[in-house]
């Protein structure tokens, strides 16, 4: 039924002056795994190299006060929905996207977009929950919380994936694997505008990345494992500059949405990584948990390269990007995000300039009154770490 409403409200498009389909944006969210805010170059990590990432931070608009939830799965939930995660039921690693929810995805294939996911799914496997339940024409993933036996069937190199529907093992990388058929769904929609959601596993465990990108990090790093996650980051930032090539190919780069953020903190112990000054990792509601750069670019609309301080989140993506699209919602479905247009096209509203946002968590993987939550404000934020037990070393 939500789904039906939903249908409508954005098929008003047709008959509300929008611009026709052509001049529409395409999108691309890349979404990386485990890449905490100082895996990055253009963050001050004086190891890693990521000349690409680097050139969006440069060139586009860099969201530096951009939050996530602490894991995986509630992230993702916020990021498809515009929905706090709690609202969706998902409070840890490895529950279902219920039905009833409406995505990113559904919403963007209900106003005439291609629709594809390239990467971890994470939501289930079975009828109803695929990704093809959720709005996605194209699907090419894994799908659980973690790629490797024995959550999974193989590991990073020559894959067992499903494709449509149906299980298949691929050879080579699987980093390649996602973006060489973005890219090649890219291709095809090419003269249509499309949705690619490209969620790389990369840089979660195991580290498992080809020698020549680990090599430049192994005499360096505090650890072999570091210097491969390291590898696995280079490895993206390389895919990420030759899917901008493939844009520009095509002519397509200028009306291109590109967004990309990480899931969450880093998993490595703080000694062991460059934080970028932040304190802790994954699972943990403290900047180095939560906080990431999300970078945005629309050559298109935003020509002028900023850093932008205000608060934004996951949750943002969604409506945000409807409304870049003019795709038209009623509140047939609480929405949480709020449409950053206003402070991209750098006219902030009051509203955006004084919010709150809110997170809770569950280390443990169960609910509990008063454990692992924050409010984050305009100046404050107010953090209960772990709950009433004290748990060492956080």
């Amino acid at each position: 039924m939500i789904m039906r409403h939903f249908l409508m409200c954005a098929l008003t498009i047709l008959l509300s002056g929008a611009t026709r389909a052509t001049a529409r944006p395409n999108v691309i969210v890349i979404l990386s795994d485990d890449q905490g805010y100082g895996n990055y170059g253009f963050t001050g990590n004086p190891l890693l190299k990521t000349p690409n990432l680097d050139k969006l931070a440069r060139t586009g608009i860099w969201l530096d006060n951009f939050y996530t939830d602490s894991v995986c799965a509630p992230t993702r939930a916020g990021l498809l929905t515009g929905r706090y995660a709690l609202r969706c039921h998902v409070a840890w690693v490895g529950p279902y996207l219920h039905r009833d929810e409406v995505t990113i995805a559904e919403a963007f294939k209900s106003a005439g977009y291609a629709t594809g996911i390239f990467g971890k799914w994470g939501f289930g496997g079975n009828y109803p929950f695929r990704p093809q339940e959720q709005g996605f024409d194209e699907v090419l993933v894994h799908l659980k919380g973690q790629f490797s036996p024995p959550q999974n069937k193989s590991a990073y190199f020559d894959p067992v994936v499903w494709h449509n529907g149906k299980e298949r093992q691929f050879k080579g990388y699987c980093n390649d694997l996602w973006f060489d058929h973005a890219e090649e769904f890219i291709r095809k929609h090419r003269k249509s505008p499309f949705f690619v959601y490209l969620p790389t596993n990369l840089p979660h465990l195991p580290a498992q990345v080809p020698a020549e990108y680990s090599e430049p990090y192994m005499k360096d790093a505090a650890h072999d494992q570091i210097a491969r996650a390291y590898g696995m980051i280079a490895h993206i930032d390389e895919r990420v500059g030759r899917l901008v090539k493939t844009l520009k190919k095509y002519k397509l780069r200028e009306n291109t949405i590109i967004i990309y953020f990480g899931d969450n903190g880093a998993a490595w112990d703080q000694e062991l990584i460059y934080t970028g000054g932040l304190r802790g990792k994954k699972a943990r509601v403290y900047e180095g948990g939560i906080r990431q750069p999300c970078l945005i670019s629309w050559p298109a609309r935003w020509k002028e390269p900023r850093k932008i301080n205000t608060i934004a989140a996951h949750i943002d993506i969604m409506p945000t990007l409807l409304a870049a699209a003019n795709i038209k919602m009623t509140e047939v479905t609480k929405i949480d995000g709020k449409n950053l247009l206003p402070l991209l096209d750098g006219t902030p509203t009051e509203q955006l300039k004084h919010r709150t946002i809110f997170q809770q968590g569950y280390p443990t993987g169960f609910p509990a009154i008063r454990r692992c939550f924050m409010v984050r404000g305009p100046r404050y934020k107010l953090v209960q770490q772990v709950g009433r037990k004290k748990v060492e070393g956080v």
